[in-house]
């Protein structure tokens, strides 16, 4: 390995390589939400059990995460079976044991997380339109999850 010291007087600017390091590296420290969805009634309504997370995302910046063995058993399950998944709540610390992973993709390709996400959307009074953020930590085996931003509510609370 070899290492160059850096001569702002004479060389201003840093190689190409170091500075695209150091923008990975500060974009990871300062943002881990690697999947920010904005809900839709079909993720918050009265009647839904789930969130609906997108194919490019989830196979992007979740699979990529998780070991060969939990990819293998999501993809070959299918949406009669599921992979049980623990997500832990950022913001208020709540961790939430047996969150159900489902990739449905005979009708539409995506994947669900259902189990505790009812819950979740009532405890959290989530709504249409907030955008919530989502990560994989491979060390602890564990879906994050957090509320990036509030909608604007009819009462003015945002």
């Amino acid at each position: 390995m070899e290492f160059h010291l850096l001569d702002p007087l004479h060389d201003p600017s840093p190689p190409s390589s170091f500075i695209d390091f150091l923008g990975v590296e500060m974009q990871n420290i300062s943002n881990p939400w690697k999947i920010e969805k904005v809900l839709f009634s079909t993720d918050v309504g009265a009647n839904s059990s789930h969130l609906h997370l997108p194919k490019a995302d989830e196979e992007a910046h979740i699979l990529t995460a998780m070991n060969e063995e939990m990819v293998t058993t999501l993809q070959t399950l299918g949406r009669t079976s599921w992979l049980m998944v623990r997500l832990v709540d950022e913001d208020e610390g709540t961790v939430y044991d047996g969150m159900k992973l489902t990739h449905y993709y005979s009708t539409s390709d995506r994947y669900v997380l259902n189990g505790a996400w009812n819950k979740i959307c009532k405890e959290r009074v989530l709504q249409v339109n907030d955008k919530v953020g989502l990560y994989w930590d491979p060390a602890e085996h564990a879906l994050h999850f957090s509320v990036r931003q509030r909608a604007f509510r009819e009462d003015g609370v945002a």
